[in-house]
């Protein structure tokens, strides 16, 4: 008999600025943010370190647990769509004042094997909004 595979995919669109509050950015973009924090904010994550954030952040995430195949593609799409109507103002806004977009990927499986080619051309708009793209990969037992 087979172990069942589960899988944990969360993927988040971050935005940071060392020198901004960025709690300008619900307004302007008229999305409100999953997560958010200022510069000096003390974050505890459940059995782990409590960590001082250096610089401000506006966040935005899609998460998918089951114990099926999963479609990474469709995570990130999901941000994607959250943000398609403020894509050009989400740009103006990066480089008047100098924001650093992230996009990140996490997954948590128990599946050894797993893989994923993401499509570029279905996420290309998101795509073109980042600066670094991020992926973790935990294997648990």
């Amino acid at each position: 008999m087979s172990e069942k595979n589960n899988i944990i995919v969360s993927c988040s669109f971050s935005i940071f600025s060392e020198t901004h509050d960025l709690k300008f950015l619900t307004q302007e973009i008229g999305i409100k943010p999953d997560k958010e924090y200022t510069i000096g904010d003390v974050e505890k994550e459940e059995n782990r370190f409590e960590r001082i954030r250096f610089r401000n952040g506006w966040i935005l995430e899609s998460i998918y647990k089951d114990d099926i195949e999963v479609d990474v593609n469709n995570i990130i799409i999901n941000i994607q769509n959250r943000l398609f109507n403020h894509l050009n103002t989400i740009r103006f806004l990066k480089k008047e004042f100098d924001l650093e977009i992230v996009l990140t990927l996490h997954i948590v499986t128990n599946d050894v094997g797993f893989g994923y080619d993401i499509c570029y051309t279905e996420i290309f708009d998101l795509i073109s909004l980042v600066d670094r793209f991020t992926c973790f990969v935990n294997f648990m037992k």
